[in-house]
């Protein structure tokens, strides 16, 4: 997997996941986690609470905090995501939602391809439109299902 897009931006998990929940109108309050995801989201959710718990160092590496710092970020994330939840809206992610993946390969892409409603649209890349994000985070993990399996490597590779 080297890139996830929504509507042509490149997103991490976590506005995924934000805007799954906004689509159920539930508002996304407070992240943790290292620094890259803290700044993602803040990027998508203006008025979310992060608590930054590590940074990273690569894609295999992190630099923790010590345990009782990172505990005591998220417990004064919390506390102010929860104080401040008249302040937070539901991410809604435009529709219709195009979802583009760059695979690593494209073995991945073409098995992929095979699912309903998906196109390959490049050596490594597929898309995926649909007016329901629900249907749009599915197709997204049943990719992700299809591209774990034995038959493209059994796992996710990333550049």
């Amino acid at each position: 997997l080297c890139d996830v897009r929504l509507n042509g931006q490149s997103v991490g998990e976590g506005v995924v996941a934000a805007g799954l929940a906004g689509y159920y109108n539930i508002p996304t309050v407070l992240v943790s986690g290292d620094d890259h995801i803290c700044a993602d989201m803040r990027e998508w959710c203006p008025a979310i609470e992060t608590a930054q718990t590590k940074t990273s160092i690569s894609r295999y590496a992190t630099r923790c905090l010590p345990l009782k710092e990172a505990r005591s970020n998220i417990s004064e994330a919390a506390q102010r995501a929860v104080a401040g939840l008249a302040n937070h809206q539901p991410l809604k992610i435009e529709s219709p939602t195009t979802l583009e993946v760059r695979w690593r390969n494209n073995q991945t892409a073409r098995s992929i391809a095979l699912m309903p409603g998906v196109e390959q649209v490049g050596p490594e890349t597929t898309r995926f439109t649909h007016e329901d994000f629900a249907e749009v985070d599915r197709a997204l993990k049943a990719m992700l299902h299809i591209a774990l399996s034995p038959v493209n490597g059994g796992h996710l590779q990333m550049p």
